[in-house]
């Protein structure tokens, strides 16, 4: 099993490391006799540019992108993960700035969800308290780029909590979102995408099967090669949702795709 966390604060040493470190180990815990192989990829030693919006990554694909950095190499070691953990700390009610650019540079995956179906974590620390508002950030773009989201949590750690304190805090609040997301990897739950994620993707096949705007491009082969455009195709993966909802979402999202088209 191999899990590759990304850890989007710029502090080093701070929150949102010793968040990590306790999953690491209640994820190895938890594993018992399945291996476990743990990346951490601190977003702070990566100098990733700021996306400058080109679209090259949209119209030719994600190779096109004329920024040269260590993106390409990120993007791989997620896709070759059973599960990816996304962490950060939250400012101003949000993502830090170094999470969101990295958002913001894998944007290609909202319109080709490379990670359809793979489970995912969100971590995020907070000083006191905070909105939902940081979690449907991040939970918004994973669902995005295909992701099932298993568990998501805001930790209250104040400036800087110690190893030991942040162990007898959230030891079993770490053990119970591990457990769902360990499950999700090995395939103990079935699928089960919400309304509005079938909905999103009847507009998607829609657009990329009908719209004049994507005929002949890069994203229409992409659909096309992953059998998403199948009329049958009711989303990214197998899922085992109710047939009502599924027959439901498709009907309005037929609604919505044509005033989009």
């Amino acid at each position: 099993m191999k899990i590759t966390a990304i850890n989007g604060s710029p502090r080093k040493n701070g929150n949102t490391d010793e968040l990590l470190r306790l999953f690491k180990k209640t994820i190895h815990a938890q594993a018992g006799s399945e291996p476990v192989e743990f990346d951490i990829i601190s977003l702070a030693d990566n100098a990733l540019q700021f996306c400058r919006g080109c679209r090259a990554c949209f119209d030719r694909g994600e190779q096109a992108c004329p920024l040269q950095d260590e993106l390409p190499d990120i993007y791989r070691r997620l896709l070759d993960s059973d599960g990816v953990i996304i962490a950060g700390p939250v400012y101003v009610e949000d993502v830090s700035g170094t999470l969101k650019n990295f958002i913001d540079r894998m944007a290609f995956n909202c319109h080709r969800p490379a990670f359809a179906g793979k489970p995912a974590m969100t971590l995020l620390t907070a000083g006191m308290g905070a909105s939902g508002h940081p979690l449907r950030t991040v939970g918004f773009a994973l669902r995005s780029w295909g992701f099932r989201v298993s568990a998501r949590y805001t930790f209250k750690m104040g400036a800087r909590m110690s190893r030991e304190d942040a162990g007898q805090v959230y030891t079993a609040q770490a053990a119970k979102l591990c457990l769902c997301f360990i499950g999700d990897i090995l395939g103990n739950k079935p699928l089960r995408p919400s309304f509005y994620n079938l909905l999103v993707f009847k507009v998607q096949q829609m657009s990329y099967r009908d719209g004049a705007n994507y005929q002949g491009t890069y994203d229409q082969a992409y659909w096309q090669q992953r059998g998403w455009l199948e009329p049958g195709c009711t989303y990214f993966t197998h899922h085992k949702s109710n047939p009502l909802k599924v027959l439901a979402a498709r009907l309005v999202g037929g609604i919505v795709g044509k005033m989009m088209i």
